[in-house]
């Protein structure tokens, strides 16, 4: 039988957290789904609570390492460590999954033809708020379209909406968890010139917007918070994991996979702090790029004036 990991990132997760795992537990699979959770140094009740489920399922294991990382840092530790899989799985914390969210994306990756590539696939979502009430029920309107010059200004899947099978992960696992500022940009861009990417339109979960969470960054109405949440995980980001940095180690790995465009892009985005030409080059880019939301093409514009990427 083949075997599923889905791999759990957790930190001070102790109010939404057993929702989310009932409805791990829930999926209707016909092949073994193994849950393996990390804890980023929960300050909370967090490890208790999961102490308690893995004590009463034997699918559920949590491994000792609490050791903050991260989110990025957290995944990639989870997927060095889950091995011998055939597919595996991110899972935010916060979230619950529909019974058939795991079902339906073996089911169409299974049926792609390109099984001797790494694949993944990647779904819709629905947005609730902290009560599990629906505030929106398709996070995407239509199917994204994406190149890879435009998967670097922003990604059109989140982390929890994917599964892969075991290609992309020996894909991912070429590069240093320090090189991509986040797990879910390792796994589209390594996917994205080395294998293939299945896209759903349909929400298969619903994912929890709150006051801890990445993306009440982008649903505070107040826009001062809001873009100084936002100038603060820039600059986290550009000094834990800069772009250029990632877009260099892309472009060694992956340069005859790419194609003229996407090759000047990622070598413009590696010397843009150095070189007046590359930075005006990714500006007139994001002028062109129709791919992305005007958001985050304006988002990216202010990230390269202050050299933030």
């Amino acid at each position: 039988m083949k075997k599923i990991c889905v791999m759990l990132s957790t930190y001070n997760g102790e109010k939404f957290l057993e929702k989310q795992l009932a409805s791990l537990l829930s999926q209707k699979c016909r092949y073994q789904i193994d849950i393996v959770i990390r804890d980023d140094g929960s300050k909370d009740n967090t490890v208790t609570v999961l102490k308690r489920w893995v004590n009463k399922y034997p699918s559920i294991k949590l491994l000792n390492d609490q050791k903050k990382l991260g989110p990025a840092r957290s995944f990639y530790n989870l997927l060095k460590q889950c091995s011998g899989y055939d597919y595996y799985s991110f899972s935010d914390q916060d979230d619950i999954w529909d019974s058939n969210k795991l079902e339906i994306a073996i089911e169409n990756i299974e049926k792609c033809n390109y099984l001797n590539d790494p694949i993944l696939y990647c779904c819709n979502s629905r947005k609730i708020d902290f009560k599990g009430q629906e505030v929106i029920q398709r996070t995407t309107c239509e199917t994204p379209k994406f190149n890879g010059c435009s998967l670097m200004v922003a990604g059109f899947a989140q982390g929890c909406s994917m599964v892969f099978t075991n290609l992309v992960r020996e894909e991912m696992l070429n590069f240093s968890s320090d090189i991509f500022p986040m797990h879910d940009l390792a796994a589209l861009t390594c996917t994205y010139f080395s294998g293939k990417i299945i896209y759903d339109n349909v929400p298969h979960f619903s994912h929890r917007v709150h006051g801890n969470n990445v993306d009440a960054i982008t649903y505070n109405k107040n826009i001062f918070v809001r873009t100084s949440n936002a100038i603060g995980k820039w600059k986290k980001r550009s000094r834990n994991s800069p772009l250029n940095l990632c877009a260099r180690n892309l472009l060694e790995k992956y340069s005859t996979n790419m194609n003229k465009d996407e090759k000047i892009f990622y070598k413009s985005l590696s010397n843009y702090k150095n070189n007046l030409k590359d930075k005006l080059y990714l500006f007139k880019f994001i002028q062109n790029n129709k791919f992305n939301s005007t958001s985050s093409n304006r988002s990216f514009g202010i990230r390269i004036l202050l050299n933030l990427l």
